[in-house]
């Protein structure tokens, strides 16, 4: 397991975990956020509880932009989100061949924002769409 990329952004903690079956963005609110959870999801009720890999979605407002994650909990850690990016790990030989492919499509959409004159913090982070545009551009 590796962590990648922590940072604070409008009162969350975010950092990518790669994990031997996954790359995800893990988000830690650093207070009680607005989030209305699911029935049997408050910390009492998950504990005890078998750890879900990808808990039930949620949506909610990140930096203006509506965003979607599924809930997880952990005794030890509280509540988080998680938004999957690459659940396919074979074809990747390394971390470093998982984290290069992230960075590729970051520097992309980083030359395109620029190119466009937008600016939004949010999406300097990866969505899936993207990585995997990217990985068939390099395929084809």
């Amino acid at each position: 397991m590796r962590l990648h990329a922590y940072r604070r952004l409008a009162g969350w903690r975010l950092l990518l975990i790669l994990t031997p079956w996954m790359l995800s963005r893990l988000l830690f609110s650093e207070a009680v956020p607005a989030l209305e959870l699911p029935q049997g999801w408050k910390g009492r009720a998950r504990e005890g509880s078998g750890y879900l890999l990808l808990g039930p979605p949620l949506e909610f407002d990140l930096l203006g932009q509506r965003q979607r994650a599924h809930l997880g909990y952990l005794p030890r850690l509280g509540h988080y989100l998680t938004q999957p990016i690459v659940l396919n790990m074979p074809p990747y030989d390394s971390p470093e061949a998982v984290f290069s492919a992230w960075n590729g499509v970051i520097e992309a959409r980083d030359a395109s924002m620029q190119r466009l004159h937008r600016d939004c913090p949010w999406q300097r982070e990866l969505s899936r769409r993207e990585f995997f545009g990217r990985l068939r551009e390099r395929t084809t």
